[in-house]
């Protein structure tokens, strides 16, 4: 949420609800999948979970690892100094 509303631009409670908005859109047919639209091919959900499970858990791991190694590399340099 700080991400979004850093420049304050945008109001929090609007990036909010702009956020759930769009949590809302992306679930809804990964929860469908399991009922109502079943019968629907299959195509669309591997492919979402392809992008999830195979793309952005591993991208965003990655991301992290980056994040602490640059992290633990500046307080070691400038804040750990003998």
């Amino acid at each position: 949420m700080a991400a979004v509303t850093k420049n304050d631009s945008i109001k929090r409670m609007k990036a909010i609800w702009l956020i759930d908005i769009l949590i809302f859109i992306v679930e809804v047919p990964s929860c469908l999948s399991y009922g109502a639209l079943t019968d629907v091919q299959q195509i669309i959900f591997d492919l979402m979970d392809y992008a999830v499970s195979d793309i952005s858990m591993p991208l965003g791991r990655c991301i992290i690892d980056r994040d602490f190694c640059i992290l633990e590399y500046f307080k070691r340099r400038f804040v750990c100094r003998n």
